[in-house]
């Protein structure tokens, strides 16, 4: 009896031990997808997000290009344009050095189409491919309706909120 009652209280104990150590799936995450040609038939794209406040449909891939496995971090900076004069503030995404191959096979086929960065399921905003696109061209435009430093603002708490989600899914696979 005691052998019993002993056994099953070394087998819970196990089992809580184990279930303890075993992190979950983080629930958050960050991926990139790629825009379809405009010459697409249905059967060349599967998704299609709605850039906010622009209200923009754009059409992509079933799956993301990068996902966020693929990210080392993301860090609020500022592009001009140079042909219009413009300054936009929005996110600027470091990767991984394995994910530099990827990038220059998907410019060698998608100047002109953009990646859309979608955080759980949302889209955010957009980068555009160029020919030579490098680790040094993920700047995304992030969609906003609020200008100077309340978008500044804005930019910072979602990139705080992005570099929270990367290193939770960092830290998940470092454990698993």
């Amino acid at each position: 009896m005691w052998k019993k009652i002993l056994c099953l209280v070394f087998a819970v104990a196990a089992a809580a031990i184990l279930s303890g150590c075993s992190p979950k799936m983080p629930e958050h995450y960050v991926a990139f997808y790629l825009e379809s040609p405009n010459r697409s038939g249905i059967v060349d794209f599967q998704r299609s997000f709605t850039l906010p406040v622009i209200d923009k449909e754009v059409r992509t891939g079933r799956d993301p290009v990068f996902n966020i496995d693929s990210l080392s971090d993301c860090v609020v900076s500022e592009r001009v344009d140079a042909e219009l004069g413009v300054s936009s503030i929005g996110l600027f995404f470091r990767v991984k050095d394995e994910t530099a191959v990827r990038m220059r096979q998907i410019a060698a086929g998608a100047e002109g189409r953009r990646l859309i960065l979608v955080a759980d399921g949302r889209p955010l905003g957009f980068c555009v491919v160029t020919r030579n696109f490098t680790r040094n061209d993920l700047f995304f435009y992030v969609m906003t309706s609020a200008t100077g430093q309340e978008a500044r603002d804005q930019m910072q708490e979602l990139c705080f909120e992005l570099n929270s989600f990367i290193l939770e899914f960092r830290e998940y696979k470092e454990q698993n």
